[in-house]
């Protein structure tokens, strides 16, 4: 997926949360699209991440450290990370509290 070749034949948007993404003439599997790449919404583990995760620009590759979480609300609103790449739709995208990123 991190491949220029393949993400210059994909459109790629989010929009109220949800992930979207297009083509035309598909330049791999669709199934492959489908398993690497998520919605992912992420909980930055201190300010040194936050600001890590605030500077990434668009055409960065970068490695992220962390774990998939579950959010308990004080209003009994919940929030789980799907833990499987395989799924798609909704309740599929991963909740990540991040440890690090690193730029690759």
């Amino acid at each position: 997926m991190a491949n220029p070749e393949t993400l210059d034949k994909l459109t790629i948007s989010q929009s109220n949360r949800w992930y979207h993404w297009r083509t035309d003439n598909f330049p791999i599997p669709r199934r492959d699209i489908e398993t690497n790449s998520a919605n992912m919404h992420f909980i930055p583990g201190n300010s040194a991440v936050e600001e890590k995760l605030k500077s990434i620009q668009s055409g960065d590759t970068v490695k992220l450290i962390g774990y998939l979480v579950h959010i308990d609300g004080d209003n009994g609103w919940t929030w789980t990370s799907s833990m499987t790449r395989e799924d798609t739709g909704g309740d599929s995208c991963e909740v990540i509290l991040l440890e690090d990123i690193k730029t690759i």
